[in-house]
C-alpha cells in the first residue's frame, strides 16, 4: 500500500487522494503533498479467542480463533510551498475524515498492480503535529481507519483477492 497512490472514496463521488507522486514537486495546484510514511495493521487482522475458565483451577481453556476487523494507522507528513499550503493539506485531511460512513480505501499493491480495497471508516481522528524548521514547510500527521471486514477485494468486480482469504 505504501508508496502508491491511495484513494479514500467518499459518498457522492468524492475521492480523497494522497501519496500522489505527481504532486511532489509542489509546483502543481494544490501546492501541498501528503506523504504516507508508515501504515500499521495492513497485513493482519485483529484476533479473538473463545475462552472458558477452568473450574477450581488457574487458567482457561481456549477454543476457536476468529479473525475480526482490521485497524489501519497511517502516519506521514504534509509538505507545502509555505505555511498556508501546509494548513490547506491539514484541512484536506480533516475534511476527508469528517465523513464517518463506511467508504472504500483503494490502493495498488506492488506485487499485483491491480486496484484493491478495504471498506472502512475513521477510527482515530486526525492528529497533526504543527512544527516549524527553518525553510522546511511540513507537518506530521496520524489517523486511524477501521475495517469491519479485514479482507481485501478487487475494485473491478468486488471479488475477494487473494482468494485464499477466508
Amino acid at each position: 500500500m505504501q508508496g502508491n497512490v491511495i484513494d479514500y472514496r467518499g459518498s457522492g463521488g468524492n475521492s480523497y487522494i494522497f501519496n500522489d507522486r505527481s504532486k511532489v514537486s509542489l509546483q502543481v495546484s494544490p501546492f501541498y503533498y501528503i506523504q504516507v510514511e508508515t501504515i500499521d495493521g495492513h497485513r493482519g487482522a485483529d484476533l479473538s479467542y473463545e475462552a472458558h475458565p477452568i473450574p477450581n483451577a488457574i487458567g482457561e481453556k481456549s477454543g476457536d480463533v476468529f479473525r475480526r476487523g482490521k485497524t489501519l494507522t497511517f502516519s506521514g507528513k504534509i509538505y507545502g510551498r509555505g505555511m498556508s499550503e501546509i494548513d490547506s493539506g491539514a484541512y484536506f485531511l480533516q475534511q476527508m475524515l469528517a465523513e464517518k460512513t463506511i467508504r472504500k480505501l483503494v490502493f495498488i499493491p506492488w506485487a499485483y498492480g491491480i486496484q484493491l480495497y478495504y471498506n472502512c471508516r475513521p477510527y482515530q481522528d486526525l492528529v497533526v503535529v504543527e512544527s516549524f524548521d527553518s525553510n522546511v514547510f511540513r507537518y506530521s500527521f496520524t489517523f486511524g481507519l477501521r475495517a469491519d471486514d479485514p479482507r481485501t477485494y478487487k475494485l473491478s468486480d468486488n471479488s475477494l483477492f487473494p482468494t485464499w482469504q477466508e
